[in-house]
C-alpha cells in the first residue's frame, strides 16, 4: 500500500506549508500560556518555600534547644528538668504519653532545688492589662504577693477622685465599651501603632476608670462643671423678686433657707452658684484624699455646739508630731474626744518603738539562724545542681538594714503627703471644666440676635475640641499616670520587691510571631531567666 502522496505542485504544497504551520502556531499558544503559568506558580512557590524553610528551620532550632534540657537514662526513657505550672501537670502527662507512643506511662517528680522559681500569673483578658501594669514595675518573685488583684478596684478608684466628672466619665467609658464589644474584629486588626495597641491592650482599665469616674461625678454633683438637681436641693430662695434684682450678693441663713435635710447623693446643686464653691468642694473632697480624716470628723459632730467648733483635722496632726497641747477655748474644745492627748501620745511612742525593731530584727534573726544552722552551709550536696549563694556579713546586713529602716521612715511622711495629690488634681480638673464653660461656651449660649445662632455652632464645636482634647485624653492621661505613681510608689513600696522573673511557657507559634528583636531576647526554653 503505497503512502498517501504530497502535493505536486509548488502552489499546493506552500499552502500545505502555510496550513501546518498555522496548526503548529495554535498548538504553540496554549504551551506558552502554560509556560507562562508554571513561571508564576515558580515564583510563588519559590516564595513559600523561602517562607516554609525558614519556619522549619526555627522550628527545627527551636526543637534542638528544647531537647538539650532532656537526657537519656535509660532506653527508652528520657528525663528532664523543667519548670510547669502545677495546674497544667496532668495535661502535660497526657501530652507526654500521646506524644511518645510508648506503653510506660510517663511521670513527675518534683525535684527540691535552691534556684529561685519562675513566677506564672494566671491571667484573662479582663486581668491581662491590670497585671502588665504591674509586671512594668516588675515581675512578682515566686510566691509573692500579686498587687494586681487590688489594683483591679482601687486604681481605677484613685483615677476618679482626681477625674471626677459624670460627662467626661460618660465619654470615656462609651469609648472603651467600644473596644469591649467589637474587641473580636478589632483584635483581628493587627497593626503597628503604638498608640491604637494601648488603647486597645488597655480597653478594660479604661473601662473602669470611666464607670468609677461617673461615681465620683454623682458624689462630686459634677457634669461638664454643672450641677444636676436630681433630688431637689436642701436650699430654698428666701427673697422675693425686687431684693434680687437689687444686688448680685445675697446670704442665706441655715435656720431659714436650709430644711434640715442633707442632700440625698453628693453636693448639693445649690453650691454651684455660691462664692465658696471652690472652698466647699475642697472640704468634700478631702475625704477622698485622706481616707483617714472621714473617721475623725464623726468624732466632731456636736449638735449642741454646731460645726462652727469643729476643729481643723489639719492643726490635730500638725500638733501632734510637735508634741504641742491645744487649749480649749469656750465653748469649744480643740480636741475631737476626751483622751485624745493621751492616745495621740501613745501612737507616737509606739511609732517610734517601733524604728529599732526595723532595724535589729532582721540582722539579728539572720544572724541568729546563721548560728544555728551552720552545719548545714558547709557545700553543695552531691549530685544536685543548685546555686548557692554566699553569706552576707552582719555588718553588711546592718548597712542594707538600715538604709531600708531610713527609707522607710521616710517615706511613711513623704508618701502620706503625697495622696494629697488625689485632692489637688481634682479641683483642677473641677476647675479646667468651668474656666472652658465660662470663658467659650457660655458666650454662645448668652448670644441674643438670631446670627448668633450659628456662631454657637462654631463655638460649641471648640468646646468639644477642647474638652476631648485637654479635659477627656490630656488630664485623664496625667491623672492616669498620677494613679500609676501612687501604686508604684506609695502602695506597693509597702510590701512588693518585684526582683522575679515571668515564666514563658514554650510555644512555636508564640516564639515565631515576634519579632527578630524579641527573639533575640527570648527567655530559656527550661523557664529560666532571659537571655
Amino acid at each position: 500500500m503505497s503512502p498517501n502522496p504530497g502535493p505536486r505542485s509548488q502552489v499546493s504544497q506552500g499552502a500545505r506549508v502555510a496550513t501546518l504551520h498555522g496548526k503548529a502556531q495554535c498548538c504553540m499558544t496554549p504551551i506558552r500560556r502554560t509556560e507562562d503559568i508554571k513561571h508564576v506558580a515558580r515564583n510563588k512557590l519559590h516564595k513559600t518555600a523561602e517562607c516554609c524553610v525558614h519556619t522549619l528551620i526555627s522550628n527545627e532550632r527551636l526543637s534542638v534547644e528544647m531537647m538539650t534540657i532532656y537526657h537519656l537514662w535509660t532506653r527508652p526513657r528520657i528525663v528532664g528538668r523543667n519548670a510547669q505550672a502545677d495546674k497544667n501537670a496532668s495535661d502535660l502527662l497526657l501530652s507526654f504519653q500521646k506524644a511518645s507512643g510508648s506503653p510506660i506511662p510517663s511521670f513527675l517528680h518534683h525535684v527540691p532545688t535552691r534556684e529561685i522559681p519562675p513566677t506564672f500569673n494566671r491571667t484573662n483578658k479582663f486581668t491581662r492589662g491590670f497585671q502588665t501594669l504591674i509586671d512594668s514595675y516588675g515581675i512578682a518573685s515566686y510566691r509573692e504577693v500579686n498587687p494586681a488583684l487590688y489594683t483591679i478596684i482601687t486604681f481605677p478608684f484613685l483615677f476618679a477622685v482626681m477625674f471626677g466628672d459624670i460627662g467626661h466619665g460618660i465619654i470615656m467609658t462609651v469609648f472603651a465599651a467600644i473596644l469591649v464589644i467589637f474587641e473580636k474584629k478589632f483584635a483581628k486588626t493587627k497593626t503597628d501603632n503604638e498608640i491604637w495597641n494601648i488603647f486597645f491592650g488597655g480597653r478594660y482599665i479604661i473601662l473602669l476608670m470611666g464607670i468609677f469616674s461617673m461615681y465620683t461625678g454623682l458624689i462630686y454633683n459634677d457634669m461638664f462643671s454643672k450641677s444636676l438637681n436630681l433630688f431637689g436641693s436642701s436650699w430654698s430662695n428666701v427673697y422675693d423678686e425686687h431684693t434680687l434684682n437689687s444686688s448680685s450678693d445675697f446670704d442665706l441663713d441655715p435656720k431659714v433657707a436650709y430644711s434640715g435635710t442633707p442632700y440625698p447623693m453628693g453636693l448639693d446643686p445649690a453650691w454651684q452658684v455660691t462664692a465658696a464653691k471652690v472652698v466647699y468642694r475642697q472640704d468634700h473632697i478631702k475625704p477622698f484624699s485622706f481616707k483617714s480624716t472621714s473617721y475623725h470628723l464623726q468624732f466632731s459632730n456636736d449638735p449642741a455646739l454646731g460645726t462652727s467648733c469643729a476643729p481643723s483635722v489639719l492643726i490635730i496632726f500638725i500638733n501632734m508630731m510637735l508634741l504641742k497641747g491645744a487649749k480649749d477655748k469656750e465653748p469649744c474644745k480643740a480636741m475631737m474626744y476626751d483622751g485624745q492627748d493621751t492616745i495621740q501620745k501613745v501612737f507616737l511612742a509606739v511609732a517610734f518603738l517601733c524604728i529599732p525593731v526595723m532595724l535589729f530584727g532582721k540582722p539579728v534573726y539572720q544572724l541568729m539562724a546563721a548560728k544555728k544552722n551552720r552545719r548545714y552551709q558547709q557545700g553543695v550536696e552531691s549530685g544536685e545542681v543548685v546555686e548557692e549563694g554566699h553569706g552576707d556579713g552582719f555588718g553588711e546586713l546592718m548597712i542594707v538594714q538600715g538604709i531600708h529602716t531610713i527609707e522607710y521612715v521616710l517615706g511613711c511622711v513623704s508618701h502620706t503627703a503625697s495622696y494629697l495629690r488625689l485632692w489637688a488634681l481634682s479641683l483642677a480638673h473641677a476647675q479646667l471644666s468651668a474656666v472652658l464653660w465660662q470663658r467659650l461656651l457660655k458666650m454662645g449660649l448668652g448670644a441674643g440676635s438670631p446670627t448668633n445662632a450659628i456662631v454657637l455652632y462654631v463655638i460649641f464645636a471648640m468646646w468639644a475640641f477642647f474638652t476631648l482634647a485637654i479635659l477627656v485624653l490630656m488630664e485623664g492621661l496625667s491623672a492616669f499616670l498620677h494613679t500609676l505613681r501612687l501604686h508604684w510608689v506609695e502602695f506597693m513600696s509597702k510590701f512588693y520587691d518585684g526582683q522575679g522573673y515571668a515564666f514563658f511557657p514554650f510555644s512555636f507559634s508564640a516564639i515565631l510571631e515576634n519579632d527578630e528583636d524579641d527573639v533575640k531576647d527570648k527567655p530559656n526554653p527550661n523557664g529560666g531567666p532571659p537571655e
